[in-house]
């Protein structure tokens, strides 16, 4: 498992070796990828962050954020995010 630092994983969350997820709340199911870092942040249910992605002061759930995606302040994603995607207000 990787780093969990003052927060909360509800039901089934898996945080992969090498993730950190600091101040946030994650509700399963979801799954931190390898390298992700999450991060003053509200995840899932039924999200998925990709290995080496970030996200930073954003509530997602019901997503796909892909290898390598950043979120900064977004609200309310239910959707695939990539590495292309513009996800900042």
């Amino acid at each position: 498992m990787g780093a969990v630092e003052n927060s909360r994983l509800e039901g089934r969350v898996v945080v992969e070796p090498g993730a950190v997820v600091r101040n946030s709340v994650v509700r399963g199911p979801a799954v931190v990828g390898g390298g992700a870092v999450v991060e003053g942040s509200h995840i899932g249910p039924y999200t998925s962050v990709g290995s080496k992605a970030a996200v930073r002061d954003s509530a997602v759930e019901y997503s796909v954020l892909m290898e390598g995606a950043v979120l900064r302040a977004l609200r309310g994603s239910r959707s695939p995010l990539s590495a292309d995607t513009p996800a900042s207000p």
